[in-house]
């Protein structure tokens, strides 16, 4: 199995393209780790990138957009 990486995707430039078309323009892979970092907090959120493109969070909750995920790990 290949050593998964980890990925930082930068909340501006997320909110254009939904994961499934990063994953289908080999942009990430499944199994790659997403990472919100919150730097004022101090809080970092890590998800897996499932297969079919959607944002798994530790609490095995998918969502399709990373807008989507950060909202629900922040609460917002």
């Amino acid at each position: 199995m290949a050593p998964t990486r980890l990925v930082a995707v930068p909340v501006s430039d997320s909110r254009r393209e939904n994961i499934r078309d990063l994953v289908e323009a080999e942009l990430i892979a499944a199994g790659d780790r997403l990472r919100l970092t919150r730097p004022r907090s101090g809080e970092e959120h890590v998800a897996t990138v499932s297969p079919d493109g959607c944002i798994v969070l530790a609490n095995r909750r998918e969502y399709l957009t990373p807008s989507d995920a950060a909202r629900a790990v922040t609460n917002r």
